[in-house]
């Protein structure tokens, strides 16, 4: 079904962006647009959506084992959801 989209397209592709993608937008023409609150959203969403991936059935649990500790995930898991990409063996 075609559609047509009057006004900015921006709502409607965002949800199809990337931490990266934003990031690389914010510092080009959208920069008025796209604030960091926008882009930390969108990469807590991307650690999100890897975490349940790859814990399947023991991500709610993690989670919750992570508050009550009050633990952080640092490291290369961070840095591959913010650029969109990921490493073999890590």
């Amino acid at each position: 079904m075609d559609q047509i989209l009057f006004g900015d397209i921006f709502i409607n592709i965002e949800l199809y962006l990337s931490p990266k993608d934003l990031y690389e937008l914010s510092c080009e023409r959208f920069n008025n647009i796209i604030s960091d609150k926008c882009i930390k959203n969108k990469v807590i969403k991307e650690i999100n959506m890897r975490l349940r991936h790859n814990l399947e059935d023991n991500y709610d649990e993690f989670i919750k084992i992570m508050l009550k500790m009050n633990a952080s995930i640092v490291g290369s898991f961070i840095t591959q959801c913010l650029l969109d990409e990921t490493w073999d063996g890590s």
